[in-house]
């Protein structure tokens, strides 16, 4: 699984953090268990480091399941002793969720594996943290039931677009540009894939962005196109024209085949643009963003500010943030599908009817 993200964890590190590396541990008054789709770094997974990173939540990964029993067993085994303590390796789903009996299913397979997962979540009432994208856009109809089910069960979903943790480090560069609504962000990022694939994996990272600038409006398509969508393709961009609370909303996603890292990544909103940096020397880890002008900003990690918002939900699952959460990735999921339909096989699109 390529994420496609400017934020995964793997950019530049070759091994997973051990949990409580320098976030305190977040109290909960219940501990919750995890089952572990992918826990494993088969396809680029994220299964390692997210599994750190909800332990240091205060919650508890006792299970991981694969299709692969020996690499199943191996990647348990080794993410077992980095967060000290055994790991149970399954390959059957439902087997891990009737024996282990999680509170939490955390999804980092590839994604042909997420609606499989997701229905399995919802047979048994479980909470969710999956990957994005949620699922590939043929299944998007049917995973709209899957999460009005398991919204109407009270259970907590939140998916992997990590982008929205980072405009508070935007408005630090750049204090008055979010002051209103914008009508037009772009995002720079450098995938491994090629083409097409490139759209699919990272287009979620950008409609997350524009949910997050839209506040309560539930943005809508009025049209799609693309270049840059055959297979081979080394550079592909994307134009979406969204509509939200009356007013256009335009988006740009600008994807370049990268195979080095770090890979680069940015961020504009109204033309004001800030660009990723990462900093190993001297064996430490570091990112942040810098603008136009020189002045940097340090971020901590995105992927792992994301996880640290589930404690909270799962805490005050019949809250209003919970019920946002979901109802922003259901239109997320339909969002998606919609573009991705609109762009065809040739990427040219269109307006919407």
């Amino acid at each position: 699984m390529d994420n496609g993200s400017a934020f995964r964890a793997e950019d530049d590190r070759s091994t997973p953090p051990v949990p409580a590396g320098g976030y305190p541990l977040v109290e909960m008054s219940e501990q919750t268990t995890v089952g572990l789709v992918g826990p494993g770094r088969a396809r680029n997974g994220l299964g390692p480091f997210v599994a750190g990173f909800l332990e240091e939540c205060g919650m508890r990964v006792v299970a991981g399941v694969g299709r692969d029993v020996a690499r199943t067993r191996a990647a348990c085994e080794a993410l077992g002793e980095r967060l000290g303590h055994v790991v149970e390796p399954f390959v059957d789903l439902d087997a891990m969720l009737d024996r282990r009996a999680p509170g939490l299913l955390a999804i980092h397979a590839p994604v042909e594996a997420h609606l499989p997962a997701l229905r399995a979540a919802c047979a048994h009432g479980l909470d969710v943290l999956c990957d994005k994208p949620l699922v590939r856009a043929a299944e998007c109809a049917e995973v709209d039931g899957v999460l009005a089910q398991l919204a109407e069960r009270g259970r907590v979903v939140l998916e992997t677009c990590q982008w929205p943790e980072v405009l508070g480090a935007f408005d630090r560069l750049w204090p008055a540009v979010r002051r209103g609504a914008p009508g037009e962000i772009a995002l720079g990022l450098s995938p491994s894939g090629r083409g097409r694939a490139m759209v699919e994996d990272s287009l979620s990272h950008l409609l997350s962005l524009a949910q997050a600038c839209s506040g309560d409006a539930a943005p809508a398509l009025r049209s799609a196109r693309a270049e840059g969508l055959a297979p081979g393709a080394s550079a592909t961009v994307v134009h979406v024209e969204l509509e939200t609370a009356g007013r256009a909303l335009d988006l740009r996603l600008e994807l370049r085949h990268v195979a080095t890292q770090p890979r680069p990544a940015w961020l504009a909103i109204d033309g004001r643009r800030m660009d990723r940096f990462i900093d190993t020397r001297a064996g430490r880890y570091a990112m942040g963003f810098e603008n136009a002008a020189g002045k940097r900003v340090a971020v901590d990690d995105p992927l792992r500010a994301l996880v640290y918002r589930l404690p909270a939900l799962i805490r005050e699952r019949d809250g209003d943030a919970a019920r946002r959460e979901s109802e922003r990735i259901r239109g997320r999921a339909g969002l998606y599908a919609a573009i991705l339909d609109r762009l065809g096989a040739g990427g040219h699109g269109g307006e919407c009817a």
